[in-house]
């Protein structure tokens, strides 16, 4: 993650924060990395945690800030109960959420993947097929009619043998960069036109 994206998750989780708050808490962010400079973006990336969990330390401290100002105490202890709560309940929810949807990803990629292997081995049995077929019980030793028709449907089978083969080897191919694609624009956060 860069520091844009970081940015860009840390508004997001930000949203139900009052805006002069918000905006304060992701100017003091921006500085931050002004601070450290392009060259140590990274590690400042990695110290700081997931946007979320910034979030909700955020979240936490605007609480606990407005529990301490003068003014109506019930509002703000509604206030600041609700930003609690929200603190709380977005740091457990996010991770699990984010574990959960890796493990169907990579299931559904597993799934993929063993479809396909089935699928050539498949392909290699009907060429197997198709080469042993003239040499069964009465291929090429019964009558001239039966091993042409047998010689026949063995190149047919053959023939359709490597098509599949083919067929997955290219299917392999799509999978895979699509699969590739997917990643790039999870991992980078950018959408292709």
């Amino acid at each position: 993650m860069n520091r844009q994206e970081f940015m860009n998750r840390l508004r997001e989780a930000l949203k139900k924060l009052p805006d002069n708050e918000k905006q304060a808490a992701l100017e003091y962010y921006r500085e931050y990395f002004d601070e450290a400079g392009p060259e140590n973006e990274q590690q400042v990336v990695d110290s700081l945690g997931l946007p979320e969990q910034v979030a909700a330390e955020i979240y936490a401290e605007t609480a606990i800030r407005n529990m301490e100002k003068p003014g109506s105490a019930a509002k703000k202890g509604a206030s600041a109960v609700w930003l609690i709560l929200l603190a709380i309940f977005a740091s457990p929810i996010a991770l699990p959420i984010a574990i959960a949807l890796a493990a169907v990803l990579l299931a559904l990629i597993v799934a993929l993947f063993a479809i396909i292997f089935a699928l050539f081995i498949a392909a290699i049995a009907l060429v197997a097929a198709g080469i042993a077929a003239p040499f069964t019980i009465g291929g090429f030793f019964g009558s001239f009619a039966g091993a042409v028709s047998g010689l026949g449907v063995s190149l047919f089978v053959i023939g359709a043998g490597v098509a599949c083969c083919v067929f997955v080897i290219w299917v392999f191919k799509s999978a895979f960069k699509g699969i590739a694609k997917l990643f790039s624009k999870t991992i980078t956060g950018r959408k292709e036109k």
